[in-house]
């Protein structure tokens, strides 16, 4: 297996296409896991394609051109079923190449935070979705069903239900060798932000990083009784972003007497620390809870939960440890990744195995959620 993570973005294209051509030139793996949002996913979608076939993909950085390699290795998508996404459900010509994807239910963390809000049981508190709760899964091989054979199908859902039952452990801890401690949530890649001043006097305006700011639920009425603000980045990625915006919009709707707001960042300023703690700031304002989405916002989230006690904050992809790491106004919501990437790779190990029993992987940023 090869794995190769890049130090810029979850949203860098160009990256994520040249990985796919090196990992199909240099290596020749015969599956591609693209495990870095819409990096991961340019990369798997052109990879797919046959010879030839013309694409252009945008994200923070772009790709307009056509597929130079005649090999078409078998894939994997992330986080949603990428079939209905990335792969244009099954218009995509390198449909027939995803093998599956690894389900990792954001959707589903965004509407439990505020389920858990509304039930009063999110305090101070974190929370992982795994196989037991069906927080993580793995997708059915749609149109590459000849390749992903019964007998392969047969041995992940085993794999998953032994997870489930709490019989099968992947050997991947959330401290262990692969998050190395420098990691934990005291990940400092953008310096100081856990000694942003409280407040928003040193904050640029709210209008000069805000892509869109959208109102849906009870909003429009003028009168609720809970209103639930999401800070989101690209809501159409396909992957991690847009299972957070779907999350919001089920967990909080007109019939419950919630009003949404969701602001979408820029991606040039999406996981900029000091621009996304301004906006939680901001939300929290006239917010009963404030959700932060991605572990790139762990030091920022925690900060703006510190200086706004009255109202509640959670963050998805982040579990707050240590001691005095968790606030009684912040929840964190945790995947158990391992086992997510397990599954694919049971999946990716029996088709490779016919093969030349060559995986190649695309991530991200090299953080614990990846690395997992």
């Amino acid at each position: 297996t090869t794995g190769l993570t890049c130090s810029g973005a979850f949203a860098d294209v160009a990256f994520g296409v040249g990985v796919a051509k090196y990992l199909i030139n240099t290596i020749g793996a015969d599956v591609i896991f693209g495990a870095g949002g819409l990096t991961g996913s340019a990369g798997i979608k052109y990879a797919s394609a046959p010879q030839g076939t013309s694409s252009s993909l945008t994200g923070r950085t772009s790709f307009t051109g056509t597929k130079t390699e005649a090999a078409t290795p078998y894939v994997i998508g992330v986080d949603t079923d990428e079939y209905y996404t990335t792969f244009e459900s099954g218009a995509w010509p390198g449909a027939s190449k995803l093998i599956t994807s690894a389900l990792k239910k954001v959707d589903k963390a965004v509407q439990l935070s505020i389920e858990n809000y509304v039930n009063g049981v999110a305090s101070g508190s974190n929370f992982r979705l795994d196989a037991s709760n069906g927080g993580v899964g793995f997708a059915p091989a749609h149109d590459a069903s000849d390749v992903v054979t019964a007998a392969i199908t047969a041995m992940a859902q085993s794999v998953f239900d032994s997870m489930a039952a709490g019989t099968f452990s992947t050997y991947i801890q959330p401290d262990g060798e692969v998050v190395p401690p420098a990691e934990h949530w005291v990940y400092d890649n953008f310096g100081t932000i856990v000694t942003h001043p409280c407040g928003t006097g040193t904050c640029l305006p709210e209008s000069s990083f805000l892509v869109n700011e959208l109102q849906m639920g009870a909003c429009s009425g003028g009168a609720y009784d809970l209103k639930v603000t999401a800070v989101l980045g690209n809501i159409d990625d396909g992957t991690f972003m847009q299972l957070a915006y779907e999350g919001a919009q089920a967990g909080c709707t007109a019939a419950m007497s919630c009003c949404l707001e969701v602001g979408v960042l820029d991606d040039d300023l999406e996981e900029a620390e000091t621009e996304f703690f301004c906006e939680l700031e901001y939300a929290a304002a006239d917010s009963d809870l404030v959700i932060g989405v991605g572990f790139t916002h762990t030091q920022s989230v925690h900060r703006a939960s510190t200086c706004v006690r009255d109202v509640n904050f959670a963050i998805v992809d982040v579990a707050y440890e240590g001691s005095n790491a968790m606030n009684p106004n912040l929840e964190g919501l945790i995947f158990a990744d391992d086992q997510a990437g397990f599954l694919a790779g049971v999946i990716a190990g029996g088709v490779a195995s016919e093969l030349s029993k060559k995986v190649g992987v695309i991530g991200g940023w090299p953080i614990p959620p990846v690395k997992r």
